[in-house]
């Protein structure tokens, strides 16, 4: 188990390297090694859901929802994506040190489309390590957080393919946060299922 003490030797992704690094560009990293981040992303959103509701008709729903397809993506769309949700992560709970808007350098990256599968790596192992940050810090007991951090092996994924994942975080990330001010408004009704559409 991972618990506290040793919560630092778990960031081994966004931490331990500078999001605006002009490196970034250089570690060779592909769309698969992305779609597997955003794999652990869902799945540490849907360990978060049932912490923070404690309703498990949330977290059945929440893994019953899928991706959605998409085309023609680029690396900067999936970043310029990845910028828009930085609100929400904010509502979650998530620091700016995880989940703040895109640096200028991201932006002029994005805007040009520069960016590259590692600069979108780079984002969204910060993103990740935020995640189980926040389950650490917001539980009382001992958490197991090592399933975040699974090392996967995906082949052939495209920037598309990791913006279906990004969009299927962000619909999750919308119901957890309309369940949670449900709750602090005192509703007992069901919250509509999250119907959020693609960002430009």
């Amino acid at each position: 188990m991972l618990t506290r003490s040793i919560i630092a030797a778990a960031m081994l992704i966004g931490m331990a390297l500078n999001p605006s690094q002009a490196s970034a560009r250089e570690l060779g990293l592909t769309p698969s090694h992305v779609y597997a981040l955003w794999v652990n992303i869902n799945d540490s959103l849907i360990g978060i859901a049932g912490v923070m509701s404690g309703d498990a008709s949330l977290r059945d729903t929440l893994s019953s929802m899928s991706p959605r397809k998409f085309d023609g993506k680029r690396p900067s769309d999936v970043l310029r994506r990845i910028g828009l949700m930085h609100s929400r992560f904010r509502s979650l709970g998530l620091s700016a040190q995880f989940s703040g808007p895109l640096t200028e350098d991201q932006q002029y990256d994005v805007e040009l489309g520069l960016a590259t599968p590692s600069d979108v790596f780079i984002r969204s192992g910060n993103i990740l390590d935020g995640l189980v940050v926040w389950l650490i810090e917001n539980t009382e007991k001992k958490q197991q957080i090592s399933g975040s951090y699974t090392r996967r092996k995906f082949h052939d994924k495209t920037p598309s393919n990791v913006f279906g994942l990004v969009d299927l975080a962000d619909r999750r990330l919308e119901m957890i946060l309309s369940k949670l001010e449900a709750r602090r408004e005192g509703l007992t009704q069901d919250v509509p299922y999250a119907s959020s559409t693609e960002a430009p």
